[in-house]
């Protein structure tokens, strides 16, 4: 497979190389890294319609660049794609490559007990679930930024 911006990416190999090295993680300048940069797209195509702003064209492959959007309190103009969107595509690629797998999350935290009484007490454990509370990772706090709002949650192990 070959990344093609704009229509099965947002970000070339290249860029999510150098993203990743400068936080220390190693990404193979290879074709795999293409297959991850396009299940990112592929994860992230799935969330358009809480994208904030619409499609800036009918015909446009992708859910962006969009019209009517205001990221972090500024316009962003509808010919371009966000250095923000394309943050998320490369934290969620950083994700799968890190064996995350985006449509089952696993390793939840049970919660059997929560207290807000001044200080704050939560103990976790398996037996009698009161509540699930998944791990967040930093590709799906990215993301929230771009959506019009809902709970999204991952875990990178």
């Amino acid at each position: 497979m070959t990344i093609t911006v704009g229509t099965n990416s947002y970000v070339t190999r290249q860029e999510l190389i150098d993203y990743a090295a400068a936080r220390g993680i190693t990404v193979p300048d290879t074709s795999e890294t293409d297959v991850l940069l396009i299940n990112a797209t592929d994860f992230m195509e799935t969330y358009e319609g809480r994208y904030v702003g619409s499609r800036a064209t009918a015909e446009q492959a992708l859910a962006w660049p969009r019209q009517g959007v205001v990221l972090r309190g500024f316009e962003v103009p509808e010919d371009e794609v966000p250095e923000l969107v394309k943050q998320v595509q490369k934290e969620i690629a950083l994700d799968l490559q890190a064996g995350v797998d985006l449509y089952n999350r696993q390793d939840r935290q049970i919660v059997t007990r929560e207290r807000v009484d001044g200080a704050v007490e939560v103990a976790y454990a398996t037996p009698n679930v009161v509540g699930v509370r998944l791990q967040q990772s930093k590709a799906m706090n990215l993301l929230r930024l771009i959506t019009t709002g809902g709970t999204i949650t991952l875990e990178r192990r």
